[in-house]
């Protein structure tokens, strides 16, 4: 667990140059199982990932799909404005189980990119931001490191982990700012409370989180009348209607 004060190229080198170095020296002494290929995943911080880039150069680096599809649902959205049939089919093509990010060799991958080049190409703002910007980048961290990994999962990669971590971590100091041994112990406990539990604890607390049927309730969506725009549905909206009726 790192602390910083910044994020900062040169405070993420330094940590993954000092992880590095400890690293060799395990290996070496036979101290530590570490695999040959180290595997590093993140999300898009430039300099968290170019730190880790030059710390491990040769180790693979996969970048967040979840950031991707958020970040190309917003530019499909509110800086393009594409109806909602035709969002989700440019996604899918990109996201879906036969899309971009699946392709079996290169040369399949710039085959799936061509299929619906026509699409993007009604959208020269969005056919430049998937050329030069998104494409390149899927390829390298997301669709490269799955064909090297042998990944054939339809579940692709994403930093949930670390950002449940970080939500507990803010729950546990209750979202104030804490002094830096304050928040030192409390983080210390947190990681405490589930280091000390056995496997089998550990594992019933999952299958009840997985069981937990109110973290799976639908989205339901509602779109404008010409599918440009679509926003989640309140809770309270059908009873709000039944009132003005009532009215």
């Amino acid at each position: 667990m790192l602390l910083h004060k910044d994020g900062s190229y040169k405070t993420y080198y330094t940590f993954f140059s000092h992880l590095a170095s400890e690293f060799k020296i395990k290996i070496n002494s036979l101290e530590l199982g570490i695999p040959e290929e180290l595997v590093f995943g993140s999300d898009d911080e430039k300099a968290m990932t170019n730190a880790i880039r030059d710390a491990f150069p040769s180790a693979t680096r996969l970048l967040c799909s979840k950031h991707f599809k958020d970040n190309l649902k917003h530019y499909l959205q509110n800086k393009i404005g594409v109806e909602v049939k035709k969002r989700n089919e440019i996604m899918d093509n990109i996201f879906g189980k036969d899309g971009v990010v699946n392709a079996n060799n290169t040369v399949d991958f710039e085959d799936k990119s061509n299929t619906f080049k026509d699409q993007i190409d009604q959208y020269p703002k969005l056919a430049k931001y998937f050329t030069e910007n998104l494409k390149p980048r899927i390829k390298t961290f997301v669709n490269e490191p799955r064909r090297k990994n042998k990944d054939k999962s339809e579940k692709l990669w994403i930093n949930n982990n670390a950002e449940s971590i970080n939500h507990v971590s803010k729950v546990a100091i209750k979202w104030k700012p804490q002094s830096t041994p304050e928040l030192i112990k409390k983080l210390y406990d947190c990681d405490q409370i589930w280091r000390c539990k056995s496997e089998d604890e550990k594992s019933t607390i999952f299958e009840n989180f997985l069981l937990d049927k109110k973290r799976k309730r639908k989205i339901i969506m509602i779109s404008s009348t010409d599918g440009k725009f679509s926003v989640v549905r309140p809770k309270t909206l059908q009873r709000n209607l039944a009132k003005v009726k009532d009215q």
